[in-house]
């Protein structure tokens, strides 16, 4: 009897001196959709390549122009300008395709794993995603960085190895919670 009475006391004191986040479990079921996919890793390559992308777009619609213009005011330089022309269209149609999240679509219906149902956790000791397939569990320490998106969290293991959390499916308080954890614990 006297062990439990300890361990109720130790609870009582631990509760009253914790803070509200870290006795705070953060859970939920979901299933990734290919928005969310596609979302998450148009959020990423806006932080990885942030407003290169937009400017080497603006750049290759120059040099289009550019040589539309040579092309147009002299007619014998078109053989020399036509490799030119397939180079830029064919970069602007990338940057535009990446832009777009299409390629991003077409990856989450290949790739079956994505499809299945995702139980996440996160406390003190840090992340759990648990699926049929396995269990992966990150320790604070094991994130290297995060980012937050209008619709999900991307929670990095590596630079370019992220999980996504869509917000769709935590509350308003476990958004809010789980921002502040990972402001506290993470970079």
């Amino acid at each position: 009897m006297a062990p439990l009475r300890h361990l109720a006391i130790a609870l009582a004191v631990y509760n009253i001196f914790a803070s509200k986040i870290e006795r705070q479990m953060i859970a939920a079921e979901f299933q990734l959709t290919s928005d969310d996919y596609a979302q998450a890793h148009a959020t990423h390559l806006a932080n990885v390549l942030g407003k290169r992308l937009i400017l080497a777009t603006f750049v290759l619609g120059s040099a289009l122009l550019v040589t539309l213009f040579i092309t147009l005011t002299d007619p014998a330089a078109r053989p020399e300008i036509l490799p030119a022309w397939i180079f830029l269209v064919g970069m602007l149609l990338l940057a535009v395709l990446l832009r777009s999240k299409a390629l991003y679509r077409m990856q989450f219906k290949k790739v079956k794993a994505l499809h299945e149902p995702i139980h996440f956790e996160v406390g003190n000791n840090g992340v759990v995603f648990r699926n049929r397939r396995g269990v992966t569990t990150v320790n604070w320490e094991g994130l290297e960085k995060w980012r937050e998106s209008k619709s999900s969290f991307l929670l990095y293991v590596q630079p370019r190895l992220f999980f996504v959390v869509p917000k769709r499916v935590l509350d308003i308080d476990q958004v809010a919670a789980l921002r502040e954890l990972l402001r506290s614990r993470v970079q």
